[in-house]
């Protein structure tokens, strides 16, 4: 399970399982080098609790929860670190190089409020160890003369140190921020580019439907025109068309209808449904004018489309 870090305790909280595989990879390596050490310190057992309290918090970040980890590992570190200043030659000790480290680690794993948080523990180290060692309340094991003017250049390297790290840390971030927001721009763009193909083709597609269907129409009305002028007499003519209008164009009635001598009524000529022949033997007349969308129709003289002739009475 990764859940994500929020705050302070999450420098790349937008990514919470490559910072938990960060975070073991550093816990790893100091505990490995927890373990190294024992040789060469006569604090075995300090060395030993704090490899066994690391191996924890590396247990503990496999499972999900970093945070024990991510404040334990820079102050071990640091710790440690101070084990051998004390141990070896004071403020002279190359084991001054672990609290820089302390402070690199803090800053991986804690973000700009880390790393300047455990550089002011740093520094605070070397100046309250260099002060001990001038005024004599500390004597190193291995002794090194230590000035009242280390005291100050001391302290000032490492936080000329501390400020590039975080200068250069927050680049790094920077430039891992440009390059996520130029990939969600890319993404973005792509799914645009997408979007418009799709609907380029459904538009396409549509189009080439209504052509089609077009081009039906068109060919069934050449089909009724071909009717009409390869039949002369009007019995045949009537029937004829009606057949090729319902099949061409796939309605199951068609029928004819004409106005009598005194345009008075409009009389059923020509039907092609089983239904439309019995009209036409009953001979079916509509009333111009008056009764239904036929009467209406022959009555005004225009055309009219009804998609239910039920509502539309």
């Amino acid at each position: 399970m990764n859940r994500p870090v929020q705050g302070f305790f999450n420098p790349y909280q937008e990514n919470p399982a490559t910072f938990r595989r960060l975070a073991i990879t550093i816990q790893a390596i100091v505990l490995i080098g927890a373990l190294l050490i024992t040789f060469f310190v006569s604090n075995l057992p300090i060395i030993l609790g704090l490899a066994a309290v690391v191996a924890v918090t590396i247990f503990l970040s496999l499972r999900g929860e970093t945070r024990p980890g991510q404040i334990f590992t820079p102050l071990a570190i640091a710790f440690v670190s101070m084990i051998f200043m004390l141990e070896g030659s004071g403020t002279h000790d190359t084991g001054l190089l672990g609290l820089l480290g302390s402070v690199m680690v803090a800053g991986l794993l804690l973000g700009t409020q880390g790393l300047i948080l455990f550089g002011v523990l740093a520094v605070a180290i070397l100046l309250g160890m260099g002060i001990t060692e001038v005024t004599g309340l500390f004597v190193p094991p291995t002794p090194a003369i230590t000035t009242p003017e280390e005291l100050v250049i001391g302290p000032l390297i490492f936080g000329a140190i501390i400020v590039a790290l975080n200068t250069l840390i927050n680049r790094l971030r920077q430039i891992v921020t440009d390059a996520r927001a130029s990939e969600t721009s890319r993404i973005v763009a792509n799914e645009e580019l997408l979007q418009l193909k799709n609907s380029l083709e459904t538009r396409i597609n549509e189009r080439t439907v209504e052509l089609e269907h077009r081009a039906s129409q068109m060919e069934a009305v050449a089909s009724v025109a071909r009717s009409i002028t390869a039949v002369q007499e009007l019995e045949e003519l009537l029937p004829s068309i009606c057949q090729v209008v319902s099949e061409q164009f796939g309605f199951y009635h068609t029928g004819i209808f004409l106005l009598d001598e005194r345009s008075e009524y409009a009389v059923l000529q020509a039907a092609n449904s089983k239904g439309g022949q019995e009209m036409l033997k009953r001979g079916h007349r509509l009333r111009v004018g008056a009764t239904g969308i036929v009467g209406t129709v022959a009555g005004q003289g225009k055309s009219r489309v009804v998609l239910d002739v039920g509502a539309d009475s």
